[in-house]
C-alpha cells in the first residue's frame, strides 16, 4: 500500500488553509505552520476574543463575484453558514454615518468610497489604526 504524501504548509492565512484543504481532498497529510499561532489561524480572516466577544477581522460582506472564495466554501460544507444580506451598509465619517451601497466591485472601486479613507501614513488613519490596536 502506498502511503499518502505528506505536505508542509507554511502560513495559515486563507491562501495556506485553502492550499492545505484542496491538498487534502486530493489525498495528502497535511501540516500548516502559523507563526503568530493557532490561534490566529485565518492570518487577516481570523476570529479573535475582544473582551469575551468574537470579533472577526475580515469583513463580513461576501460578494458574489468571489466565485472561487463561494466554491471553497461550499467544498468545505458551509454553504448553509452563508447567509443572504443587504448590500447597504453604514460608514462612520467625520462623526455622522453614511450609508453606501456595495454594488459590484468596479461601482466599490470608482464609485469615490475608497479614496474617502485617509492613507496610510496620515495621522487620522495612524490615530483610528492605535484605537483599534487597543481593543
Amino acid at each position: 500500500m502506498r502511503a499518502k504524501p505528506r505536505v508542509l504548509v507554511v502560513g495559515g492565512g486563507i491562501a495556506g488553509l485553502s492550499a492545505a484543504f484542496r491538498l487534502q481532498q486530493a489525498g495528502c497529510e497535511t501540516v500548516v505552520l502559523e507563526s503568530a499561532g493557532p490561534e490566529l489561524a485565518g492570518g487577516r480572516m481570523a476570529t479573535v476574543n475582544v473582551s469575551g466577544f468574537a470579533v472577526n477581522r475580515a469583513a463580513t460582506i461576501l460578494i458574489h463575484s468571489y466565485r472561487e472564495l463561494i466554491r471553497l466554501v461550499a467544498a468545505a460544507g458551509l454553504a448553509d453558514e452563508v447567509v443572504p444580506g443587504s448590500d447597504l451598509f453604514g460608514l462612520v465619517r467625520g462623526g455622522r454615518v453614511d450609508r453606501v451601497r456595495l454594488g459590484s466591485r468596479r461601482q466599490l472601486a470608482t464609485g469615490g468610497l475608497l479614496t474617502s479613507f485617509p492613507s496610510a501614513t496620515s495621522p487620522s488613519c495612524c490615530a483610528t489604526t492605535a484605537a483599534y490596536a487597543r481593543c
